[in-house]
């Protein structure tokens, strides 16, 4: 035999794989490929997840921003007389780089979370944290806030929203919410959530304007455009997180567990 003939199996045979052993092997990649393909999309979905949490970061940022030098009013929103809104130009998008843009809408960027991609703007300022706002909001439901507000902790300034206007390019963009529903539970979507439904421009009818299926888990039981699951939140303090349904809102009862608030009123007109 010659020196470095690899010999295996019998006398004078190369060493090789049998059909056999060919298809274990297969079978084996194919087995680690189903353990592992599960656990990369958790890990990408979580990586999504944090880049949104990360926007409505710098959203906030520039809220705080503006308010600072407006003695801790946040932009107005309001349609009439004349159209201003907290993501103009002329408010927030000021301190963001727009790249000559008009506004924030248009920047695509930050403005939009990773699991929103048909939309131009993904988030909502909270109606209520508006310095002035439409007479059609009913003060009944809430009452307007500043920076520096108690319970800053848990007053929310801006979160994700589902998308209820379109443009001429077909894009999607979203408006100040927070007033639809008559007690803040059921903006959160319990007992059946905000009645009449809400009119989205991609998902239909829905009957809470958080559209927490963004990031919701395969652990978590909802489908569609149910209540369930996650969604980012900027809060008056500064400080973002990605909170669950069960964490807002007492699906049964409809009440809200207080964990974040809409208004200063909102303790008082909870039950």
């Amino acid at each position: 035999m010659r020196v470095g003939k690899r010999v295996a199996r019998g006398l004078g045979t190369p060493c090789g794989f049998t059909l056999v052993e060919l298809l274990v092997v297969i079978g084996i990649i194919a087995v680690l490929i189903s353990i592992l393909l599960p656990s990369l999309s958790a890990a990408e979905s979580q990586a999504r997840a944090v880049r949104c949490e990360s926007n409505v970061r710098q959203l906030a940022a520039a809220l705080f921003m503006y308010a600072n030098e407006n003695h801790g009013s946040f932009p107005p929103n309001q349609s009439s007389p004349n159209a201003r809104w907290w993501y103009d130009q002329e408010r927030v998008g000021q301190y963001i780089n727009a790249d000559s843009q008009r506004d924030v809408g248009v920047l695509r960027g930050i403005a939009v979370c990773p699991e929103d991609e048909n939309s131009l703007r993904s988030y909502a300022m909270n109606i209520w944290a508006s310095s002035k706002m439409d007479t059609f909001v009913n003060t009944a439901y809430g009452s307007q806030w500043k920076m520096g507000v108690k319970n800053s902790a848990c007053m929310i300034l801006i979160a994700e929203k589902w998308p209820q206007a379109g443009t001429t390019g077909g894009w999607w963009t979203t408006e100040p919410f927070g007033y639809a529903g008559l007690k803040p539970g059921v903006r959160f979507g319990g007992a059946g959530g905000i009645s009449p439904f809400i009119s989205t421009a991609a998902f239909g009818q829905v009957n809470c304007e958080l559209p927490y299926m963004r990031h919701r888990l395969s652990s978590e039981r909802g489908s569609g455009t149910q209540p369930v699951g996650r969604v980012s939140i900027g809060y008056a303090d500064g400080h973002v997180a990605l909170k669950r349904n069960d964490e807002l809102v007492d699906s049964n009862t409809g009440l809200s567990l207080l964990d974040s608030l809409w208004s200063p009123k909102d303790p008082n007109i909870n039950n």
